[in-house]
């Protein structure tokens, strides 16, 4: 694999250690990286986000 992009969810915090530990299995920092809590996956404002990671996906 050339490049990675890593995404997860959270409900209260967690979303950094696990994003590092991504990048700690694979042996590679992602192109991109986000994290999206509960809270704006429930009210949809997680949308924005998602345009801004797939913006950051090179191929």
């Amino acid at each position: 694999i050339e490049n990675v992009a890593f995404f997860c969810t959270f409900k209260n915090s967690g979303d950094d250690t696990t994003l590092k530990q991504m990048e700690e299995l694979v042996g590679k920092k992602p192109v991109v990286a986000m994290s999206f809590k509960e809270g704006i996956i429930k009210d949809g404002s997680y949308l924005t986000g998602i345009g801004n990671f797939i913006d950051g996906i090179t191929i």
